[in-house]
Formats: C-alpha cells, structure tokens, sequence
C-alpha cells in the first residue's frame, strides 16, 4: 500500500537529518512537562553503544528545551532522600 505522505527524492542526508529531526520535534514538544522530570532506565552496562544511545534524549531536551531532567537513574533504583520534592507521575 502506498503512502499518502511525499517524500522528497532529491533530499541530501543533512535535509533528511533535519527534516527527521523536525518530526521527532513536533511528537514530543508537548510531552516535556515545565517543572522537574526524571529519565528512567539509564544504561548501566559496559556496552558503550547504549550509553550513546542514552546520549541522544539529553541532546534534544538541551537543543529544543534548555533544560536538563532534574534526575536520570537505572530502572530498579531507590529515589533518594532529595528527590521526594519530585514530581514521579
């Protein structure tokens, strides 16, 4: 089945990069909340590729939010004391 959506044939890699970029964008730009978050399920393994992998959210929230999450821990892992203040929804 075809796809309705056009796909320009000339693009060069650094459009498709951009363009790429633009709709990942669009889908997540309402899905930061405006106070603190936390990303889950940080790699912890000695497989670099993940971490790089694991690299890529923290580039998109700086580039497109300014900001940083307020905590970023292993899935499993206790909450400290300090993170209580924390929204966890």
């Amino acid at each position: 089945m075809a796809s309705s959506a056009q796909i320009p044939t000339t693009e060069t890699p650094a459009d498709l990069i951009a363009r790429l970029q633009g709709l990942i964008h669009e889908c997540l730009r309402d899905e930061v909340p405006d106070g603190p978050f936390a990303i889950v399920d940080l790699p912890d393994i000695r497989n670099p590729g993940d971490s790089a992998i694991w690299l890529s959210p923290m580039a998109y929230l700086a580039r497109h939010h300014g900001r940083r999450p307020a905590s970023s821990r292993k899935t499993g892992s206790q909450r400290p004391p300090s993170d209580r203040n924390i929204s966890w929804t």
